[in-house]
């Protein structure tokens, strides 16, 4: 029998952080932007997440995975 994959918010900042790196996404985008790239099991967790937080969808990534990561992109 399969165990639903378990999703931590440390496994979506970093990958968060590793679309920036690519290029994929930048860290001014809004966060929602990460829906493109991360599953409907990932996505639930992250919005449950961003509420602790006090953060919406339309925050930026920026605010979301922190200051660790830096890139030029807008």
């Amino acid at each position: 029998m399969n165990q639903p994959q378990h999703y931590d918010l440390k496994f979506i900042q970093d990958k968060a952080r590793y679309l920036i790196e690519e290029g994929f996404i930048g860290r001014y985008q809004p966060i929602y932007a990460l829906a493109l790239y991360v599953n409907f099991c990932e996505w639930a967790l992250l919005e449950s997440n961003l509420k602790q937080r006090n953060l919406h969808i339309g925050d930026r990534i920026a605010n979301f995975i922190g200051d660790e990561c830096s890139d030029n992109q807008t």
